[in-house]
Parts: structure tokens; C-alpha cells; sequence
């Protein structure tokens, strides 16, 4: 069992580390970390992206500005202006999908850096 923080960790490993690799990709635009045993990215002290279990990955942009290729349609609501996607990115090539995941992560920090 994985602790962090002294809290389970609650994602796979294998999710935690592509959260890591995407924020990479993006130009490491927010701080990675982990809360409550859960990988997150973070800027400005506001999370704008975290990853849980194996294949949930949630980032802070509104659904209507994601590419409809990467939205999880099955999803509990998370408000307005989380999106869940698929962090696999299966409809989508590797390389784009990556690409477009890295791009989503930096929108998801601009967002919330323009709003403080």
C-alpha cells in the first residue's frame, strides 16, 4: 500500500505518472503534488487538474471549450467549469491526444492565473 502524506494513495500509479508526464508536456505550468492521496496540479493555490483510481483524470476548463474527443460523457457533475477527459486519450493517435492533453493542462492553469 502506498501512503502519502499520510493518506493512501487513491489513484494508480501508472494515472499518477501520467499526470506527471502530461504536466511535463505542458511545460510544467503548475506545481505537481499530492492531496488526500490523490495527484493534483495546482496554480496560484487553486487545483486545476487531478487524477483518481485508473482512469479518471479531471481538469478545471469548461466542457464546451475541450475537444469532444477527450470528454468522459459518463461522469458525475463536477460544476461548470471542471471537464472530465479521458486520460488514455483511445479515440485520439497517441502523440495528439498527448498533445492535446498537455494543451488542455495549460489552459486549465491560464484560466485560473487570469482569474486572480
Amino acid at each position: 500500500m502506498w501512503i502519502i502524506d499520510g493518506y493512501s494513495l487513491s489513484t494508480h500509479p501508472d494515472l499518477c505518472e501520467r499526470l506527471e508526464q502530461l504536466h511535463a508536456e505542458a511545460g510544467a505550468p503548475a506545481t505537481f503534488a499530492y492531496r488526500y492521496g490523490r495527484p493534483v496540479l495546482e496554480a496560484a493555490g487553486v487545483i486545476v487538474a487531478f487524477a483518481a483510481g485508473t482512469h479518471i483524470m479531471c481538469v478545471r476548463v469548461p466542457r464546451a471549450d475541450v475537444d469532444a474527443r477527450l470528454v468522459v460523457e459518463d461522469r458525475p457533475e463536477l460544476g461548470p467549469e471542471w471537464t472530465r477527459v479521458d486520460p488514455w486519450t483511445v479515440d485520439v493517435p497517441r502523440a495528439e491526444g498527448r498533445a492535446l492533453l498537455a494543451a488542455l493542462l495549460r489552459r486549465a492553469v491560464n484560466n485560473v492565473v487570469s482569474a486572480s
